[in-house]
């Protein structure tokens, strides 16, 4: 059975893949203005997605590969 560092390891290598997929086949998320134009911005969500594996992939190190 695989130790504690080695599950850490595992779980940062799932975490970004899993950002990979979302990059790869996710869209945008469209934020509308309140012009009258219908001016839009449009943010691909695999930023978020990322933002939040970073910080999962700090939290998961901390833990995992810890002595």
């Amino acid at each position: 059975m695989p130790n504690r560092a080695a599950w850490a390891g595992i779980s940062i290598v799932v975490v970004w893949l899993a950002v990979l997929f979302v990059g790869l086949f996710d869209g945008d998320a469209a934020f509308r203005a309140g012009s009258a134009a219908g001016d839009h911005v449009s943010i691909p969500v695999v930023w978020g997605v990322a933002l939040i594996a970073m910080l999962a992939t700090i939290a998961i190190a901390r833990f995992g590969f810890r002595d």
